[in-house]
């Protein structure tokens, strides 16, 4: 049986697609799983951004208890719910941790509720994700990678005046 030239330059070309396809689908499906841990930082960033300016936007805790880190979860929870999160299970799987943690920092006295006038001072918010991804970083990291941020905004809350009538 004589082999012709034609029959062994296909072969040594199928053979040679197939080794590069061992090489190539590794490197896509990493750039996959990469692409899935960047979408979670992504949202990670704009999740702590809305929970910090939220936590801004109010009366500190010395004016209120626990104001500013409950506005922050209500962010969290209400626009970062399940329906969010599933948009990104196409690409991996996103667990947002529910708590978030708040540090506020006032750089003045808060003025008096007889006069009123603007805080001074920020609040910082830092928030945490895990990231799944769907393939290769699974398999050694089964936990998925955790992402974590934190944002500072400043006060925009202003304290209203009490006027004597």
């Amino acid at each position: 049986m004589k082999i012709s030239i034609a029959n062994r330059k296909i072969g040594s070309s199928m053979v040679e697609f197939l080794c590069g396809l061992v090489v190539l689908v590794p490197i896509v499906l990493l750039a996959i799983d990469l692409v899935s841990i960047y979408s979670g930082y992504s949202l990670n960033n704009r999740m702590c951004a809305d929970a910090a300016r939220a936590a801004a936007s109010g009366p500190p805790d010395a004016l209120m208890s626990r104001s500013p880190r409950s506005r922050a979860e209500g962010v969290i929870h209400n626009v970062y719910d399940e329906a969010t999160v599933k948009k990104y299970n196409v690409l991996g799987r996103v667990v947002i941790h529910p708590d978030c943690v708040v540090t506020e920092r006032l750089t003045s006295p808060i003025p008096s509720a007889a006069l009123g006038g603007p805080i001074d001072g920020d609040v910082t918010v830092q928030t945490t994700v895990d990231v799944i991804p769907p393939f290769l970083i699974k398999q050694f990291m089964p936990g998925g990678v955790t992402l974590s941020t934190q944002q500072t905004f400043p006060y925009t809350y202003i304290v209203p005046s009490k006027s004597s009538n």
